[in-house]
């Protein structure tokens, strides 16, 4: 599938704050934290790395779904019209609604002197693999709280963050995760891939915000410079890239391997194990010495 750019919905990005309030929001409900049921890492991963290698394939699979659902409801949402009756809109939310990852709510956000409201909703469930979408237009807008109004909030910061860009335009995941009884909002960068003979394997980032305090987000760049393939032959089924900033394969790898439906091949360079990334798993290469 060609991941659009959400149809250019714009960003209005006003003044934004580090302190992140946790107080109002309901951890409790389904769409609080994106969830998914933990495969099982591959025989073929070393035992030290099969939790990083499980963590990086579940959240690149919710990544991948997070972006799918956001792309369709952003296209129903502009054919419908809804987008030229807002004034100042700012961007859409897109959360899990089961442990899944197979039910996504998307709402589609505007400024209001001040304060977000979502002028549209939309839902989006894969049914064996295929989406399905609803899409309702708020009259009056509903207003932005709880666990929606942090994710503004931590979305409209990361959208401002200095990083390495290799896109002209960037689309956003916002996630929200509870660890050893903390609280963070992890925002991914992607770059807007609006060409079908492109494909984007740099300038990808994850901003993790800790959701109390005033600290700065800590910050992860998949790579450290822009890898771009052009014109890939249309029969090609695999593409080979050396990796710096990890020992493992990447959520961005898993991500890129279900988006380009492409396998993607990477050296880690910190062990220099050769991995597979096949459909969104990670397996080692053994070499054939043949």
């Amino acid at each position: 599938m060609l991941m659009k750019c959400h149809r250019s919905i714009p960003l209005a990005i006003t003044v934004m704050f580090f302190a992140l309030p946790v107080a109002s929001a309901d951890w409790s409900t389904p769409s609080a934290t994106q969830s998914v049921s933990a495969p099982k890492a591959d025989p073929s991963v070393p035992a030290d790395l099969r939790d990083t290698v499980v963590d990086a394939t579940v959240k690149g699979f919710l990544l991948y779904r997070n972006d799918t659902a956001s792309a369709i409801a952003s296209d129903t949402m502009v054919d419908s019209g809804a987008l030229k009756e807002v004034a100042h809109p700012t961007g859409w939310l897109t959360n899990s609604e089961d442990a899944a990852g197979d039910l996504w709510s998307v709402a589609f956000t505007e400024d209001k002197d001040g304060k977000p409201y979502a002028f549209a909703d939309a839902t989006v469930q894969f049914v064996d693999g295929k989406p399905r979408v609803s899409f309702h237009r708020n009259k009056p807008a509903r207003p932005i709280a709880g666990t929606e109004a942090i994710e503004v909030q931590v979305r409209d910061l990361a959208m401002k963050v200095n990083v390495l860009r290799c896109a002209p335009q960037y689309n956003q995941a916002v996630m929200l995760w509870q660890e050893h009884g903390n609280l963070f909002a992890n925002v991914d960068l992607l770059p807007a891939r609006t060409d079908a003979d492109t494909y984007y394997l740099g300038g990808f980032h994850e901003l993790r915000y800790t959701l109390k305090g005033d600290a700065p987000p800590s910050h992860f760049a998949q790579t450290k410079s822009c890898i771009t393939v052009t014109k890939e032959p249309a029969n090609s089924v695999a593409m080979v890239v050396t990796h710096l900033t990890s020992p493992t394969p990447t959520q961005f790898h898993v991500f890129m391997s279900l988006s380009y439906h492409k396998t993607i091949y990477v050296l880690t360079t910190q062990n220099h194990l050769k991995w597979a990334v096949e459909a969104g798993h990670i397996r080692i290469v053994k070499e054939d010495k043949s």
